[in-house]
């Protein structure tokens, strides 16, 4: 996966630049990232959700590097399926109309990289996401819940 720093223009793939479409989370082993923890639990369940639904899946899966530069034994085959990987995005617009564009992997980066992504783009996905019905949400959330109670 390729690495762009949070907040310039998009352009993956055969995308042109757009100011208005900004990058977020594409992270490589050999650049730094800022870490810390998003104080809103909410947060990190609409990631996953958005995750449900990807945009622009590629051919392909991209293995995270963090976790294969510090050892881990991720082989091909069945055991494909336990790694972390991803191949595709998500896409959270704005109400100020910029539109981020993260990897699929954004989760992990987040949970077990502890990757804080910039403030605008929380801002985004707690406060701004119209695309996400509380419908949608809560359907999600009482799932969750089930899937709880019922391990």
């Amino acid at each position: 996966m390729a690495y762009y720093a949070d907040l310039t223009e998009y352009s993956y793939g055969r995308t042109a630049p757009d100011k208005n479409v900004l990058n977020i989370g594409w992270l490589s082993g050999d650049h730094d990232y800022p870490k810390g923890e998003v104080s809103d639990k909410d947060f990190l369940n609409f990631i996953k959700f958005l995750i449900k639904t990807p945009k622009n899946l590629y051919r392909g899966w991209h293995s995270c590097e963090f976790c294969i530069n510090a050892g881990l034994d991720f082989r091909w085959g069945e055991a494909h399926y336990d790694r972390p990987c991803g191949n595709g995005e998500i896409m959270v617009k704005s109400i100020s109309g910029k539109i981020y564009v993260a990897p699929t992997l954004i989760c992990h980066y987040i949970e077990v990289h502890s990757y804080l992504p910039p403030k605008v783009f929380i801002d985004a996905v707690l406060y701004d996401a119209p695309y996400i019905s509380v419908a949608q949400m809560n359907k999600y959330l009482y799932k969750k819940i089930l899937d709880k109670s019922n391990a």
